[in-house]
């Protein structure tokens, strides 16, 4: 009973006595290893391995006799059709009186796994190394798409841990730019098996936002229905943000300063860039004194700044500068520099720095210019605070 039950496995189940002997092989041990039940039994590993490999054998068996325990061994072994990986567990065979009177051992080809596992972590690291978020969502009983997977590009777009989006569903990104109407509207067609395209504004953890084209397809099981979708997000924040800004106003032709909703526009845009590509922005607040000439503050700011600077007219008379790929340190050399001109023009105006680093938050940078500013207006005119 015993031996027709090991007969009609596919693993291949072999059982040595104390003294390393043959003395059982199943059908399938026969057949793997083109060998005779009725020649085998009797011989040792050391009648038909090498030597090396013998050794190691007896080695396990010792461990499971004297120790009474099971072991776990990885092989790998070459037949015909190539090299197999062979996961084997020894355990020890006792009798009435609890006497270790034997090993059987039980041998899975596991080659077929491990080589989808390889190719597991192989598809994987590229993915990881994607220029592009991915990320990939089941659907759950409770009808709904849950992300189990996304690479390290989404994690670092976003600012989020693995831990805080595996099990979530995408609605963590969405704000009051995104058209959630929409973003439901495509659950449902992926639900149906219907890939999707669109341009969605998403927020990052710490509240900026992006723009991505996103491309979502659907999986289907075996049955034939549809149980995953996998998303790719192709940032394209900065073509959105400069279409944006094309739109708005051109610069005054008085005083040659944008306005404050282009400022924004802009800063958004360097946030990003700092994201991206590590650069670091730094923003120069600016507070003149009331009814300061708007001819004289128009001369020195095309005289102090640069082609790529972005000033705009902020609340009253103050104003806000972009200075593009400065650090905090380059910006307050500009700001005593501007500050000084502005003086040596009869306008009194005192500054705040602070840097837009590692992407930064557009409404936290901009405050904390204007507390800069404030605590050098506190400190008296001339004064340049960095945040």
């Amino acid at each position: 009973m015993l031996e027709e039950l090991a007969d009609s496995t596919v693993a291949l189940i072999f059982v040595k006595d104390a003294e390393g002997r043959y003395v059982f092989i199943n059908r399938g041990y026969e057949l793997v290893n083109r060998v005779s039940r009725t020649s085998y039994l009797g011989s040792t590993d050391y009648d038909v391995f090498p030597k090396e490999e013998a050794d190691r054998f007896r080695r396990a068996d010792r461990r499971v006799i004297e120790g009474r325990e099971v072991v776990v061994e990885e092989e790998r072994r070459t037949y015909e059709d190539g090299v197999h990986t062979i996961v084997v567990v020894k355990f020890p065979l006792v009798d009435a009186k609890g006497d270790v009177y034997g090993v059987c051992g039980v041998a899975t080809d596991v080659s077929q796994r491990v080589e989808a596992e390889a190719r597991m972590r192989m598809l994987t690291a590229a993915v990881d190394r994607a220029s592009d978020m991915i990320a990939m969502f089941e659907w759950t009983p409770l009808r709904e798409w849950r992300i189990f997977y996304v690479n390290e590009m989404f994690l670092r777009m976003t600012g989020y841990e693995r831990s805080d989006v595996i099990g979530h569903t995408s609605r963590f990104l969405e704000g009051p730019r995104t058209n959630v109407e929409e973003s439901n509207r495509r659950r449902a067609l992926l639900a149906q098996g219907i890939p999707c395209r669109a341009e969605v504004a998403y927020y990052r953890r710490d509240g900026s936002v992006f723009w991505v084209e996103l491309n979502a397809r659907p999986l289907r099981g075996a049955d034939g229905s549809v149980t995953h979708t996998i998303v790719l997000y192709r940032d394209i924040t900065e073509k959105r943000v400069a279409d944006e800004m094309q739109s708005l106003e051109e610069p005054s032709a008085d005083d040659g300063l944008h306005s404050a909703r282009y400022l924004h526009h802009a800063l958004e845009s360097a946030a990003h860039d700092g994201r991206v590509n590590d650069r670091a922005h730094s923003l120069l607040w600016v507070a003149l004194e009331p009814l300061a000439d708007r001819s004289a503050v128009a001369r020195v700011l095309h005289e102090n700044l640069r082609s790529e600077d972005v000033p705009a007219r902020m609340d009253g008379t103050d104003i806000a500068v972009l200075l593009r790929h400065c650090t905090c340190a380059q910006g307050r050399r500009v700001a005593q520099s501007l500050v000084g001109a502005l003086s040596q023009s009869g306008i009194r105006a005192h500054a705040g720095v602070a840097e837009l680093a590692g992407g930064g938050n557009v409404q936290h940078v901009l405050e904390a210019a204007r507390q800069a500013c404030s605590k050098a207006k506190q400190a008296g005119a001339g004064v340049v605070y960095p945040a």
